[in-house]
């Protein structure tokens, strides 16, 4: 007797968030972990933004978010600067070498995915894809918190304007 729909699904989606497909990370120089990864993507995607804005749209309280945005910053990887339109408030920046990091985790991550899905079709790929997106904007709109989306013409991440 198969589960009720919804409880496998809960099941699969902690199976999900245990697995890390990335697991050679360890091993790898110059590896972002989860949360670098997640703040550089955001910024990225976004654009400068403040501590504050940066921890809202991440869900994370100041005083974490502090602490990760500052090791990013001693690693070169983002930057504070003057808010332009708030005197003496500053947004963060991700930088060149920033941007290049998250371009080869980013690439690093996608490799793992192949070999994960080797053996699906690219239309499974895609069904697969395209339930996740509806999934995670179902949850975004509940929590009221929007996050940026790859346009559906490539596979990168449009910025918002």
């Amino acid at each position: 007797m198969s589960p009720e729909p919804i409880r496998h699904l809960e099941y699969e989606s902690m199976m999900l968030s245990h697995h890390d497909f990335t697991a050679d990370s360890h091993r790898v120089e110059n590896t972002l972990d989860r949360s670098a990864y997640l703040v550089l993507t955001r910024i990225w995607a976004q654009g400068p933004m403040s501590l504050g804005e940066l921890s809202d749209a991440l869900a994370f309280d100041i005083s974490t978010m502090s602490r990760r945005t500052n090791a990013l910053i001693r690693d070169g990887l983002i930057v504070r600067a003057l808010d332009p339109e708030g005197g003496r408030a500053r947004l963060l920046l991700i930088t060149a070498v920033g941007i290049r990091r998250l371009e080869c985790e980013r690439e690093r991550r996608i490799s793992a995915l192949r070999i994960v899905l080797q053996e699906w079709s690219s239309d499974d790929i895609a069904c697969l894809a395209a339930s996740l997106n509806r999934f995670n904007a179902s949850v975004e709109r509940l929590g009221k918190t929007p996050r940026p989306r790859p346009r559906s013409d490539s596979t990168e991440l449009e910025r918002q304007t």
